[in-house]
């Protein structure tokens, strides 16, 4: 799997590199199967797909898919499975970009603020949390559907009202 090592720095630095993806692994496993001690339903956005237009990080968004959400990924798959809970995965185009109190696409996101077109501020990663568990429920946008394709859709929902036309959430049913 790795290289043999030729010098002690290289010896080092191959240790410490398994030491941090170990240490990563241990903590994401703990965190999914707390995360399943409180909801034997979870909904996640799927990241298989790399993040379009992230030309400058292109880099740092293939570690990162390879790594990271690779294990996260993982560990959802095999801890939901393996404790008897669900998990859906639904498609992320557009989560953090969508208000969750009307379900359109307005407002704006800046930093981990979310600016309400009405005015409302909100934290960010919770509105894009709502939007997330709000996708499941949506019978328009599917899981595979491109980015392109969901933003039609919301844009098309914003023209028509401040409705989410028909989609009804339900948090107490978790």
């Amino acid at each position: 799997m790795y290289e043999i090592p030729n010098s002690t720095n290289t010896i080092k630095i191959t240790h410490r590199r398994i030491q941090t993806k170990n240490k990563l692994k241990d903590m994401t496993y703990k965190s999914v199967h707390a995360l399943v001690d409180q909801a034997e339903v979870i909904v996640a956005e799927d990241l298989s797909l790399p993040i379009a237009k992230q030309h400058n990080w292109k880099n740092y968004n293939r570690r990162m898919s390879h790594w990271a959400k690779g294990i996260l990924s993982s560990a959802l798959e095999e801890v939901t499975a393996y404790r008897n809970a669900f998990l859906y995965l639904v498609n992320a185009a557009y989560t953090s970009q969508m208000d969750s109190n009307t379900g359109l696409l307005e407002g704006k996101r800046v930093g981990d603020k979310f600016y309400c077109a009405n005015g409302d501020v909100l934290q960010a990663d919770t509105n894009a949390a709502l939007n997330i568990l709000a996708r499941l429920y949506d019978v328009e946008i599917t899981r595979y559907m491109p980015y392109q394709q969901v933003k039609e859709i919301l844009l098309k929902r914003s023209v028509g009202g401040t409705d989410r036309q028909g989609l009804e959430l339900h948090p107490t049913t978790y």
